[in-house]
Formats: structure tokens, C-alpha cells, sequence
């Protein structure tokens, strides 16, 4: 790609404290907050998806807790993709047309489908313009790299084209299984690019000065650092019909330490839990082990926490698993030789479990009861059950991109994929247009009325049809309920109903009709949409304001569309504003949040900008998501 460095979040360097880096096919991103510009117009049609040459020599098996994906190499420079259940034999599932350090795999949100791709300019770690520049003239030899979309259920592939435009940086899934390509493009003065070309704009003088690039018309604001070479970020997504669309475009910097390319992104941002998959994410979870333990003393015996590494825990179904996990090496610094200290409580104290000595740095991935430890440079991978604390499976370390293989699940059917096949007698409302669909779904809930009421012990609310989501062969209607009280304490409500098809209808399984908070006086949710990263099923989000006295606090209803019912899983302060309750020159604090680095099931982060910048993590506690640690907004909100 364009770019050599890339500037770190506060979060995100935390997790690099543990894991490690290296300039390979993988680095740690870090999203910057910027304004997003107007939807630019879509990018020229790719080539419509034509069929792989490569087919897979035979259909997956189901997957277990302890089901592993990993790349081997064969003789004659192709790669298998290996699907592995111990203590069974490992099964090819597909070979790739080229050696294994060439690619990368990247799951769907729903774990039927991946994406392998051949690494870009990106993978020779360009550092200099004239690097990007041969990097470009030779783009179209890039092109021909192969991309696949496979079919983890089926086993058979789609070969996708690239976007049209930059060069290619990284591709992964967005929540709706649409896949996502991230394009780079650097601009130099003289340097004659391909059109419509970048254009340097500066306007004002010494500090007040102000960069931008034009491009297509539109001007795209660069981030204040006149150090680095300037360029665009640009995001594409491909559609059903085969073509690649560009839905979004940033201002950004290559060439330098705390350059951002792709990061920038809205997008990048949104993705990162499918862009960087496992073992990123198991470090969302991993703690500091507390100084007032009682097993601190004596892991510090083993090796004391300093300013390069320190001891962190895993919850396991087996009890904590203590693992001493690096930093990254600073500018400039020797990396020391490390070993991978793994340690549990013992009938006779803290022990080292057997079978799991390292000699390198560890990474970590856990999924049920088996935790996935891997060397970081050392090609050491070991599957260990929590539970029974014995060892499931040592892997060859010519194994390549060791992770869990995905499980299906069954989220919400994404916009990308066609309706399950009509079971008989269930057909006929599939085939009605969505407006007659939502229609009916509505009836079936609640009669010919036109304007409909839900009666509780203390409101009376008024209920109108919002969508209808299909989640496999269970049709999930969402309805808004107006309070009629319309007093600022009195807040409205949204609801969720469960059906099922039946001929040109619909039969209800279940009906939760003032479930999601709404605002006050009356309203229901003025915001709300259906997303499919916080866990193996679809989660609907719900935004709602109250307050008075000019201070308002916004909260995020969390509510889990679980197969038979809806299960609240909590209520998180998003948003906050006290500029009604202060003096006209005093200055006000707000804060804006949204989740970012979700774990499914398991954890996220609000990221806060506004007033101040921070950030609140939360983990699921007792079937709900909770805070860990101080809260920003109490005494405030809460």
C-alpha cells in the first residue's frame, strides 16, 4: 500500500502492548474520527463474478467448539485450506492457486462465507513515493492476483475483481455480508496520475492554513500534518449485481509514523472486528491481572511485569489462564528474546500446564472450553481445553493462519443473499412485494385497524408498522409505539413481534409490544437499525434522549433477536449534552459515543468524541452489558 506507518489509538497500542507486531500481511489499525464527506457517486462497473478454476475436494464437516482453519503449502507451490475437528484427520476444504504466505482469509459476520484474497502493493511495505509510483504503473499485473469468495457451507468460490480505483490496501466483510475492498491513492505535485487526477487546494495563511485535496468536484479535508504525503482513502463496496461502488472517500496521509491511511475510513472503523479477525479480539477481554490478587505475588516471582510486558488473564470454564504477554518494540529498540509464560492455579499453586511451553510470544483465542495458543513468530500452535487442562491438538508448524473455523449462524438474512428456498404451503407470502409483507405482518398482529393501541397498567400507546426482517424462516416485525400522554416523563416504546408464514399471511409466535425505550414525551426511538457484530444473532439498537433543565443524557437500548424470543441485554449512555444548563459563556460539555471493537457474545467499546475524548468498555455480565470500571457519566446521567 501507500503507506509504512500508521498512527495508534490509545486502545488499540494497548492491545499491540500484548501481541506484538511486525511488518507482515497483518498490522494494527487505528480509526480517527473525521467528518464524513458527501456520498461520492459510484465507481465504474467491475467485470460481473465469474466461477473459480479451483474446487474444493470435499464438502465441510460440522463445526465444533474445537474446529480449526489453517493454510498448509503443498509441493508444487498451491495451498490447502485445511478444516480440522481433533482428534479427527485434518480435510482439505480448498486449495488456493498460489503458496500460502500469499494469502489472506477474512470471515462474513455470520461465519458462511469467506473471503481469500492475495495480498496487494500493500504486503512489499512500500515507504516512498517512488515505490508507490512503480507500485501504480504496475497495478494492472496486481489486478490479476486472485480474490475468491467461498462458500463455507457448499465449499464453492466466486473469483471477484478489484475496484477500479488506488491501490488495494485491505477487504473484508461489512455486518450485512456485503463485501468491503479499501483503496488507497497518494498524491504528489507533477506526479501524473491516473484521471480524473488529485488536486492540491490550500486556502488561508501560516496556522490558519487549510489542505485539501479535490477530487471529482468534491474537496476532502487532510489531517494537520504537512510532514506526510497527502492522499485519499477510498471505500468500495460490491453490490448484488457484481459491481463495486464507491460509498465512501476521506482525506488522509501516507509516508509517515503517525500516517492514517485507510484508517480514516468510517467504514475501516466499522469493520475491524472482521478486518483484524481472531486472535485479535480475545484481547478486548483480557484483564490486567489485579495487583491485589492473590496470585500476583507469585507470577511476578515468575517473571515481573515491566515497562515491555506484564501478566494478563483469560476466564476460562477451567478457572483464570495467566499468560505474560509483550509490547512491541519502540523505535529504535532491540526486542529481547522472549518466552511465552503460561501459568494456572494448581493443587500446589501456580503450575505451567503441561505441554504448553513456548518459546516466543504468544497469541490467544478462545472459543468455549478450548483456547488457541499460538507462538507470534515461532509457527507454535497448540488447541488446549480449559476445562479438562489437557492438550486436544499439536499443529505442524508449516500450519499458516491458524483460527477457529467460523460457526454458522443465523443472523438476519443479509441484503447479499437470495430468501431460503419456500417450504410448501409457506410460499406464497415470501413472493408478495416488502410493503405487502410489512402489511400483513401488521394485520396478523393486530387486526384490520388502522390505527391500533396497546394498553398497559399506566400508558396507552399508539402503534404503527416500522419493518419487517426476515431472520431464516422467522419473519421478526418491528413496530413504533406512540405514548399519548406526551409528558416529558412519559416515554414511547418500540416493539418486536415474532411470526411465521403461512400462505399469503402470517401466524404470531410471540409478541413483545413495549420492549426498546423510546424518548420522552411520547416518541418512540428516533433511531434504531438492526446489527449483526455484537453476536451470533442480529441485535436490534435502539437510541432514545430524555432530560430536562437543559441537560439531556442519550441511551442505547441493546436488545438480542434470539431464535424464539427477544432478550434485552442492556441499556448503555451513548451520548450527553448540558448546553440548555449553563451560562451562555461558559462552555459546554457533549459527548458523542458508538460501539467500536465488538467481541460477539462477549464485549465492546463506546468510543467517546466531543468535549473530551475517551472510551468505556463493557462486557457481558449475567445475560447483560455492563461497565468495566468508573463511569464518565455519573453524577451526570446515571
Amino acid at each position: 500500500m501507500c503507506i509504512a506507518y500508521h498512527r495508534w489509538s490509545h486502545t488499540l497500542a494497548a492491545v499491540l502492548l500484548l501481541i506484538g507486531c511486525t511488518r507482515t500481511e497483518n498490522k494494527e489499525p487505528e480509526p480517527q474520527a473525521q467528518a464524513t464527506a458527501p456520498a461520492p457517486k459510484p465507481a465504474a462497473s467491475a467485470p460481473a463474478p465469474k466461477p473459480a478454476a479451483s474446487a474444493p475436494a470435499l464438502t465441510p464437516s460440522p463445526v465444533s467448539d474445537a474446529t480449526l482453519s489453517y493454510l498448509e503449502d503443498l509441493p508444487d507451490k498451491k495451498c490447502r485450506w485445511v478444516q480440522h475437528t481433533p482428534p479427527g484427520e485434518p480435510k482439505t476444504f480448498f486449495t488456493l492457486p498460489a503458496a500460502c504466505s500469499e494469502w489472506t482469509l477474512r470471515w462474513s459476520p455470520d461465519g458462511r462465507e469467506a473471503l481469500a484474497f492475495q495480498a496487494g502493493p500493500f504486503a512489499v511495505g512500500i515507504k516512498q513515493i517512488e515505490e508507490y509510483r512503480q507500485a501504480l504503473a504496475s497495478h494492472r499485473d496486481w489486478r490479476k492476483r486472485t480474490t475468491l469468495r467461498v462458500d463455507l457451507v457448499t465449499g464453492k468460490s466466486t473469483s471477484l475483481s478489484l475496484p477500479p480505483r488506488g491501490l488495494f490496501e485491505n477487504m473484508g466483510f461489512d455486518a450485512q455480508g456485503l463485501a468491503v475492498a479499501f483503496m488507497e491513492e497518494c498524491y504528489e505535485e507533477g506526479f501524473k496520475a491516473p484521471p480524473p487526477a488529485l488536486e492540491l487546494v490550500e486556502t488561508g495563511t501560516g496556522e490558519d492554513t487549510k489542505r485539501q485535496l479535490l477530487f471529482e468536484g468534491q474537496r476532502y479535508d487532510l489531517p494537520e500534518d504537512d510532514t506526510a504525503t497527502p492522499g485519499l482513502a477510498h471505500a468500495f463496496r460490491l453490490e448484488k449485481n457484481g459491481q463495486w461502488t464507491r460509498f465512501e472517500t476521506k482525506g488522509t496521509t501516507y509516508f509517515s509514523y503517525d500516517a492514517e491511511g485507510s484508517f480514516v475510513l468510517d467504514a475501516f472503523q466499522a469493520m475491524q472486528s472482521t478486518l483484524w479477525p481472531s486472535p485479535y479480539t480475545v484481547y478486548r477481554t483480557l484483564e490486567d491481572v489485579p495487583e491485589d490478587s492473590p496470585d500476583f505475588a507469585a507470577l511476578s516471582a515468575v517473571l515481573a511485569p515491566s515497562d515491555i510486558g506484564g501478566w494478563k488473564q483469560l476466564e476460562t470454564a477451567g478457572g483464570p489462564l495467566y499468560l505474560y504477554l509483550w509490547r512491541p518494540p519502540g523505535a529504535g529498540e532491540d526486542r529481547p528474546p522472549h518466552k511465552g509464560l503460561v501459568r494456572i492455579r494448581g493443587d500446589e499453586g501456580l503450575v505451567e500446564p503441561e505441554g504448553l511451553s513456548f518459546s516466543g510470544e504468544l497469541t490467544v483465542d478462545m472459543r468455549g472450553d478450548h483456547v488457541l495458543l499460538s507462538g507470534f513468530h515461532t509457527s507454535e500452535h497448540v488447541l488446549w481445553n480449559a476445562k479438562t487442562k489437557k492438550i486436544v491438538a499439536s499443529l505442524n508448524k508449516s500450519a499458516r493462519h491458524v483460527t477457529f473455523w467460523p460457526k454458522p449462524s443465523g443472523p438476519l438474512a443479509a441484503a447479499s443473499s437470495p430468501p431460503p428456498a419456500a417450504q410448501p404451503g409457506k410460499a406464497a407470502v415470501r413472493s408478495l412485494p416488502a410493503a405487502k409483507q410489512l402489511a400483513a405482518a401488521f394485520r396478523a398482529v393486530y387486526g384490520s385497524e388502522q390505527h391500533p393501541t396497546h394498553q398497559d397498567e399506566e400508558n396507552t400507546y399508539e402503534i404503527s408498522p416500522a419493518a419487517l426482517e426476515w431472520m431464516g424462516d422467522t419473519a421478526v416485525l418491528l413496530t413504533l409505539a406512540k405514548n399519548t400522554s406526551e409528558c416529558r416523563a412519559c416515554s414511547g416504546a418500540m416493539g418486536i413481534h415474532y411470526l411465521e408464514p403461512e400462505g399469503a399471511g402470517f401466524v404470531v409466535r410471540g409478541s413483545w409490544p413495549i420492549l426498546v425505550d423510546g424518548d420522552d414525551w411520547g416518541a418512540p426511538p428516533p433511531e434504531w437499525k438492526i446489527r449483526g457484530d455484537l453476536g451470533l444473532n442480529p441485535f436490534l439498537t435502539g437510541k432514545s434522549e430524555g432530560g430536562g433543565q437543559g441537560i439531556f443524557c442519550t441511551v442505547l437500548t441493546l436488545t438480542e433477536l434470539a431464535p424464539d424470543r427477544p432478550i434485552r441485554r442492556g441499556r448503555v449512555f451513548i451520548g450527553y449534552d448540558d448546553g440548555g444548563a449553563i451560562a451562555r459563556e461558559d462552555t459546554p460539555t457533549k459527548w458523542e459515543g458508538r460501539i467500536d471493537q465488538p467481541v460477539p457474545d462477549r464485549a465492546f467499546e463506546l468510543v467517546f468524541t466531543g468535549s473530551d475524548s475517551f472510551t468505556e468498555h463493557f462486557q457481558l455480565q449475567d445475560g447483560e452489558y455492563r461497565r468495566v470500571g468508573e463511569s464518565h457519566f455519573k453524577d451526570r446521567c446515571e
